[in-house]
């Protein structure tokens, strides 16, 4: 994507949510869905935010593919 295209694409509140990992360190998503339906309720939704998930918040280094 050229970066005048990506400056309309992603507009608005960039967030970068924590991953909730459960205490076997699998994804907890449930709580996941939690943090999402919490943003959406404080009003950031599809066309005035970006939610980045899964390493944004540096948690990367210890998911692996299973």
């Amino acid at each position: 994507m050229r970066y005048e295209d990506s400056k309309t694409k992603y507009a608005g509140v960039l967030i970068a949510a924590p991953t909730p990992m459960k205490d076997d360190e699998s994804l907890d998503l449930s709580r996941l869905g939690q943090l999402i339906r919490y943003y959406r309720a404080a009003g950031l939704t599809q066309g005035n935010c970006v939610c980045t998930i899964l390493g944004a918040g540096g948690e990367a280094m210890h998911l692996d593919e299973s």
